[in-house]
């Protein structure tokens, strides 16, 4: 008897030195006792709310909030026992904790900002999966799955603009904030934060687009946005001011890749763009942690920095990449972009 409970102290021991679990003063006070490294919009912990656990865990009360794998399939992210009447999905809010789960209910069939599937037809396009559609897609106007997209039949796009498009989530007409450490984020995958006036103005951007987006230019986390006292979701763009964006960004993305076109084909070069938008840089000297993580050969820039490397070789370098990235405990959401563009291949 004594060997067992001696037993359970040591797991309960070994418990509280590795792991964090919600308490009452905490849930009172409307939030999760987690990690201070841990994502926590607008950095709201408040101290004493988890008194009998280590002083890096603290009681974050901005939680839950909205991620983008939950609003795609038309709902929100919330406390489990708020989700009353709706349909509950698990790891669609994949960066709180597991009370948080993706709840969709019949009032919430789109994104915020979205307005149903009836405006998929004013823009000229159709319900159907962004898999099947040969052009580019809107997200939030379908009902239905992150697949489901309003196909732009009547608008022409490349290889390249399709797929870059599609690994971004397809074309946002309203602002969103992906994760905690980006800006607001809108049309196919365009981080504001990352950008300023005189960048957007070099890419030709239309001046009135620049003007609507500049109050969010260079706020490239969650909390700088919400200090600004802004809200992406009342960003709101066109369609054809998000594909005027959308083309400006591309043909940056065209002029980049140009090097390596008699060397890659169609989907080759779309891969290469498409890593281009997503790392800022594909060809890399130093660690991002996404086309080149550290403590990993730099897989991309040894199969293309000669710029003779060929499509095999670039899915060979995206093999190798993901391979060490899972090795690396890397999240799974960067693990799953680079299968997505392995797939492509």
């Amino acid at each position: 008897m004594w060997f067992l409970t001696g037993l359970t102290l040591v797991i309960l021991q070994l418990n509280k030195a590795f792991c964090y679990y919600n308490e009452a003063s905490c849930v009172n006070a409307g939030g999760y006792c987690i990690p201070t490294s841990s994502p926590c919009p607008g950095n709201k912990f408040v101290s004493g709310r988890c008194p009998t656990q280590p002083g890096n865990i603290k009681c974050c009360t901005s939680i839950p909030y909205d991620e983008r794998q939950c609003t795609s399939e038309g709902g929100h992210c919330l406390n489990q026992g708020d989700c009353s009447g709706g349909r509950q999905l698990s790891g669609k809010c994949p960066r709180q904790p597991a009370g948080v789960k993706c709840c969709i209910k019949s009032t919430a069939t789109t994104p915020p900002g979205s307005t149903g599937s009836g405006s998929c037809g004013s823009l000229g396009g159709v319900c159907q999966s962004y898999t099947t559609c040969s052009s580019v897609s809107v997200s939030g106007k379908c009902p239905g799955n992150s697949a489901m997209r309003c196909c732009l039949k009547n608008v022409r796009a490349s290889v390249v603009q399709k797929h870059v498009s599609d690994e971004e989530g397809g074309i946002y007409l309203t602002g969103y904030i992906p994760t905690p450490g980006s800006g607001v984020t809108i049309a196919s995958g365009v981080d504001l934060g990352q950008q300023g006036q005189r960048e957007l103005t070099t890419r030709q951007v239309p001046t009135n687009i620049i003007q609507k987006l500049s109050p969010y230019l260079g706020l490239n986390t969650q909390q700088k946005v919400a200090r600004a006292g802004l809200s992406a979701a009342n960003l709101n763009l066109s369609l054809n001011e998000a594909l005027s964006l959308d083309q400006a960004f591309l043909n940056k993305l065209l002029s980049r890749i140009q090097p390596y076109s008699s060397r890659l084909s169609d989907k080759g070069q779309a891969v290469l763009a498409s890593l281009y938008h997503w790392c800022g840089t594909a060809i890399l000297n130093n660690p991002d942690q996404k086309c080149y993580v550290r403590g990993c050969p730099n897989y991309i820039k040894n199969a293309l920095g000669n710029r003779i490397g060929r499509d095999a070789d670039l899915k060979s370098a995206l093999q190798g990449l993901k391979s060490c990235m899972i090795s690396k405990g890397m999240r799974s959401w960067k693990v799953n972009r680079i299968n997505n563009e392995i797939k492509f291949l």
